[in-house]
């Protein structure tokens, strides 16, 4: 059997790459990535994958995907512009906030800029979360152009009936150097 064609009905989902050719009695497994994006938490319902084959028998399997979403941690903003960084230079700290979802707890482990020189990330608690403040140190000239990087943030996340477990989150960094 030749597997023809993969289809979610959901872009929240995307499928790793398998070998497609199946011999008689041959198993596969498929690994699925799910990104929750800005779906709630709850239960996920009416997801499925179509398998497209040249099984005469089956020639289109569909599978439900079931599952319940855990809102486990909000990072925002996914973005943060830092505009033109010339003379006067802007100081202005821009704030990223981490909070936890219902009954969740957030520890924040590492943070780190990359590869955007001269970013001062400093932290604070507040609530259940965290604060970071980003602001960008002026210093001798940069460069040219446009800049693009991150702050990733990696955290430990725990909760009553969910399994402990580090994440990681990027907030993109942009600007331009004049």
């Amino acid at each position: 059997v030749t597997i023809s064609r993969t289809v979610f009905n959901c872009s929240c989902f995307e499928l790793r790459p398998f070998g497609r050719l199946l011999h008689p009695g041959e198993r596969r497994d498929l690994i699925l990535a799910f990104d929750a994006g800005d779906i709630s938490s709850g239960p996920m319902r009416g997801k499925h994958l179509d398998i497209l084959s040249d099984d005469p028998e089956h020639p289109r399997l569909q599978v439900a995907l079931v599952g319940q979403v855990v809102r486990s941690v909000t990072v925002v903003p996914p973005t943060i512009d830092l505009g033109v960084l010339g003379e006067p230079f802007s100081l202005e700290a821009h704030v990223i906030t981490v909070r936890p979802g219902p009954d969740m707890r957030v520890e924040l482990l590492r943070v780190r800029a990359e590869p955007v020189p001269r970013l001062e990330v400093t932290t604070r608690e507040v609530d259940a979360g965290f604060e970071l403040s980003v602001r960008w140190r002026p210093t001798e000239a940069a460069g040219r152009g446009r800049f693009l990087g991150s702050v990733v943030l990696r955290t430990r996340v725990s909760g009553a009936g969910f399994d402990p477990r580090e994440l990681e989150h990027a907030v993109r960094i942009q600007g331009e150097w004049p």
